[in-house]
């Protein structure tokens, strides 16, 4: 992993070997490493926005797509380097088509991989997908807030139980916005920082789970309602059967 930023600024000039080890140390094991590669990345992309702009999407959507990690901190990154604001558009892009990348990855080749791993998983959640057909927009979302299925999994996965892309791709867009948003605030505040526990905003967590939840109403509501009209034509069936026989 240590190689990926490195990647980053690959050819471009005036690379000192002093950056190459920065930026070798990825993803950081301490603050003041991350900070240290926001300092030569800040440099770099003073220098060459464009190119690093476009090397910073292509690796997060490589990282992405073949679920390696390091992605929370090219997030911090993209943060620290464009501002919370713009860093936030940037990752919610390139996460969403590093996750389509994977998505369509393991339709094409990963189904044998993803059923000899997660056998029972991937069973339970293929019976929760087609369960809620009628709102799976909105279960993605609340999925992708909350943490009952990795998103690795969700990515592999998607595929291979049959949820459209369409809604895969909205969900994936919208419910990643909590989590790529605290990052990237995290990122355009990082000299604030004393500590990686201070990445987290406790108001922006309680937004994601307020978001989550209200994803999650219509599903509920859905659900509750089937049961309800299922009741009620069990009711009019038993009320229409001895009315029959006295007939």
């Amino acid at each position: 992993m240590g190689f990926s930023l490195a990647v980053l600024v690959w050819r471009l000039p005036h690379l000192s070997d002093k950056d190459v080890a920065i930026l070798r140390q990825f993803p950081p094991k301490a603050l003041e490493q991350l900070v240290a590669q926001r300092d030569v990345l800040l440099e770099y992309a003073r220098a060459f926005p464009a190119s690093v702009a476009v090397r910073l999407c292509f690796l997060y959507i490589f990282l992405q797509t073949f679920a390696i990690p390091g992605t929370i901190w090219l997030s911090i990154l993209s943060g620290a380097l464009y501002g919370a604001l713009r860093g936030f558009v940037l990752v919610s892009v390139v996460s969403t088509i590093g996750a389509l990348s994977c998505f369509l990855m393991s339709f094409l080749i990963g189904r044998p991989l993803v059923r000899a791993i997660w056998p029972e998983r991937l069973s339970h959640y293929g019976k929760e997908v087609q369960a809620r057909k009628s709102d799976l927009l909105n279960y993605i979302i609340f999925l992708r807030v909350t943490p009952i299925f990795p998103n690795v999994f969700i990515n592999v996965a998607s595929p291979i139980v049959d949820v459209p892309v369409l809604q895969f791709t909205a969900g994936t867009l919208l419910g990643c916005m909590p989590n790529n948003f605290v990052f990237c605030n995290a990122g355009g505040r990082l000299g604030e920082l004393q500590s990686f526990a201070d990445l987290y905003d406790v108001k922006l967590l309680l937004l994601g789970c307020v978001v989550g939840v209200a994803a999650m109403v219509p599903v509920v509501w859905t659900h509750v309602h089937k049961k309800q009209s299922l009741k009620l034509q069990s009711a009019q069936h038993a009320e229409s059967v001895p009315e029959r026989k006295t007939q």
